[in-house]
């Protein structure tokens, strides 16, 4: 599970849509948090100033600390070294780099935006690897050496940035020690694979999505809705709801207390 510190900037959401699975928590609560139960840690850009000071023990934990975050975590490794603020809110900024970590697989020079006004200048270069800097030289994109912590002064969420995605792929991808989990146990044995025809009509004109999911599950045990939430942004064209009604239909539980499987036929 991925987790996300939430320091009360606008584009979290955005962020936590682009990770996925995620457990997100306000800033305060980071350090009442056992950091080892995730395997990943975000910290969002924001106003907010958490303590990261949990982190400096669990340098195998990959963190990506953004925008203000930035700031903060090499502040908790001991830099407090800034340039001037620059005025940069939204702007792109050009990013000479080393095409290796998280900007693996992106053209360099490459264009993020920024939301913080301050970046980092003179890190000690043995206590942190340099990845990413500006025209004047200021630090961007740095990892603390010898962990799997890494800083980055502009925002991979916002909207303009089209290179923030393969970046939070790279992120991701630092997984050096994979979780694993004991597989549960099916309560109903496996049933032989069997092929079906899907059936499809297209209906014109518009849907009320409300109704129509109230009176689907109406007499069902269980059903989803997954709505389709980014139609202002042209993307949220489809809608896709169902339920455990029906001569075919399984429902399948996880019990995560007791690692349960549980599988219904209809």
């Amino acid at each position: 599970m991925i987790l996300v510190v939430d320091n009360l900037g606008f584009t979290t959401n955005i962020l936590t849509h682009q990770l996925g699975a995620v457990h997100m928590v306000p800033a305060a609560e980071l350090v009442a948090l056992n950091l080892t139960d995730f395997s990943h840690v975000v910290i969002a850009h924001g106003t907010q100033i958490p303590d990261l000071s949990g982190l400096l023990d669990l340098p195998d934990l990959p963190v990506l600390a953004i925008g203000s975050g930035y700031q903060q975590l090499a502040a908790a490794y001991g830099h407090d070294s800034l340039a001037p603020a620059q005025p940069v809110y939204g702007e792109p900024i050009t990013h000479q780099h080393t095409r290796t970590g998280i900007l693996a697989g992106l053209d360099s020079p490459v264009e993020l935006i920024s939301y913080h006004a301050w970046r980092l200048t003179a890190m000690d270069p043995g206590s942190f690897d340099l990845h990413a800097f500006d025209d004047a030289g200021n630090a961007l994109i740095y990892r603390v050496a010898g962990t799997y912590h890494w800083g980055m002064h502009c925002d991979p969420a916002a909207l303009q940035s089209s290179a923030g995605t393969r970046i939070l792929e790279n992120f991701l991808a630092l997984a050096p020690t994979p979780i694993t989990a004991t597989a549960p146990q099916a309560t109903t044995r496996r049933q032989t694979a069997q092929r079906h025809p899907v059936f499809s009509r297209t209906l014109t004109g518009q849907l009320d999505t409300e109704a129509t999911f109230r009176r689907l599950q109406r007499d069902a045990t269980a059903a989803f809705w997954l709505d389709s939430a980014a139609a202002h942004l042209g993307q949220g064209d489809t809608s896709i709801m169902g339920t455990n009604t029906g001569a075919l239909a399984q429902t399948v539980r996880w019990d995560v207390a007791t690692n349960q499987l549980d599988i219904q036929q209809a």
